[in-house]
């Protein structure tokens, strides 16, 4: 199996992949959004600007629907 530019628990080899905590809004509670430091959360979840760069970015991971753009993010709030 390939994986790439994903968060994996533990690791995995592959091109942009990372192993952090990626400091979701809400797990407990069902919200899966990154941490976004601009929204009102602690910090910057290590999520942001981690997907494909050959990707554009076409929605948002933010809590606030502001939409992405620059590098995509790791993650399915898209």
């Amino acid at each position: 199996m390939t994986v790439t530019y994903s968060d994996v628990m533990g690791g995995w080899s592959g091109t942009g992949n990372i192993d952090a905590d990626p400091l979701f809004v809400d797990p407990l509670n069902g919200d899966f959004h990154l941490g976004h430091f601009a929204t009102g959360q602690a910090s910057d979840s290590p999520c942001i600007d981690a997907g494909d760069p050959a990707i554009q970015p076409f929605g948002t991971t933010r809590t606030d629907s502001v939409p992405d753009f620059g590098i995509l993010d790791i993650g399915y709030h898209y």
